[in-house]
């Protein structure tokens, strides 16, 4: 079991973003706030089925759900952190 753990850090890193982004587009379509977070945490554990499903011969679920959870919930911490700033610069 020789895999690089380094590799699935850098793609779920690069997902917080994309999550990010896709999650905005969908606020901007109209979807309520109020669900952006159960969004972005479903968003993170389906991406990260694919990442790590990618990366890994044969991953463990709970592994993998736990990751997504953490991706998704960055992605919605990255968002409501930026608010917060941007927020406070404009004052």
């Amino acid at each position: 079991m020789n895999f690089d753990f380094s590799a699935l850090l850098v793609a779920s890193g690069i997902l917080t973003p994309i999550i990010l982004g896709i999650v905005s587009a969908l606020k901007s379509a109209h979807m309520p706030s109020t669900y952006a977070p159960l969004v972005s945490i479903l968003l993170g554990v389906g991406a990260e089925f694919l990442v790590v499903g990618a990366l890994i011969p044969s991953p463990s679920v709970g592994v993998t759900v736990l990751l997504g959870i953490g991706v998704g919930l960055s992605a919605s911490g990255l968002y409501s952190g930026g608010s917060k700033i941007l927020g406070t610069m404009k004052r």
